[in-house]
């Protein structure tokens, strides 16, 4: 979703904001009264009462559920529409200006077709909510955003790509010009070969897959390819990951082509 709201808006050099909402965690509409967790030291004069909630923490069930209904009506208030696909994206269309909104959790990406109108919803927003602005966005969910240009947006994850490089290559590795060859003929595994490493497979596809399909689409089909042989991997399935490995050391070396949008 990220990625295809900035290719869009790199083509037509729209801008682009970040917002970041602060005391999220607040919002209740109810008063929640829980009972004394064991080990608390409690007043003799309180002994036998229940505590009230006043902040909601994170990685409760329904936080993040009385979080999204209060955005939800927030957004409504400003004449937005919940998307039909995507319950973290908003749209509105109003003479002829647009604005989109993408969020998650507390973080936020906003797109409008012009800085007059991204102002207006700026002001219309901090009247309801209390958020941290940037006109220019730098980072969401671990992704890093440069715009080299007003029609070209650059997306990497540098963090991410360095973990992976560190993790799970070895001096060894040699660079490839691809991620995987096009006529592989890899299979599953036989009865009479060793598996070896399995959960060490799936966390290296699993690495992998949150870079494809966050910032490196060029890396889909080989990581859903290799994804087929995670639950028995043998010593031909490592080679193949060992190839594609190196091509993600090739892709560092050439700046690039860091998830350029252009």
């Amino acid at each position: 979703m990220v990625r295809l709201r900035s290719t869009r808006h790199a083509i037509f050099r729209k801008p682009m904001a970040h917002q970041d909402f602060q005391h999220h965690g607040v919002i209740n509409e109810l008063d929640v009264w829980v009972k004394v967790p064991d080990g608390m030291l409690v007043p003799e004069e309180h002994r036998g009462k229940l505590l009230k909630l006043d902040k909601g923490l994170y990685g409760t069930k329904q936080g993040g559920r009385c979080w999204w209904k209060h955005f939800l009506q927030v957004m409504e208030g400003l004449d937005f529409h919940v998307s039909f696909y995507d319950d973290s994206f908003y749209h509105v269309q109003k003479e002829g200006e647009t604005i989109l909104v993408w969020i998650h959790v507390d973080d936020g990406v906003v797109l409008a077709s012009s800085n007059s109108v991204m102002r207006e919803f700026h002001t219309a927003l901090e009247s309801q909510l209390k958020t941290a602005w940037d006109a220019n966005l730098h980072t969401i969910v671990g992704i890093k955003f440069d715009r080299p240009s007003p029609s070209r947006i650059v997306l990497s994850q540098p963090f991410l790509t360095q973990k992976i490089t560190n993790k799970f290559t070895t001096n060894g590795t040699l660079p490839r010009n691809i991620p995987i060859k096009d006529k592989n003929s890899l299979t599953s595994s036989t009865t009479d070969e060793e598996v070896i490493n399995p959960n060490g497979y799936l966390s290296v596809v699993g690495s992998l897959n949150y870079l494809a399909v966050a910032t490196r689409p060029n890396l889909a089909f080989a990581v859903g390819f290799l994804a087929r042989f995670a639950k028995s991997p043998t010593t031909r399935h490592w080679t193949v990951w060992n190839y594609s490995s190196g091509w993600r050391i090739e892709l560092e070396r050439d700046e690039c082509l860091k998830g350029c949008l252009s």
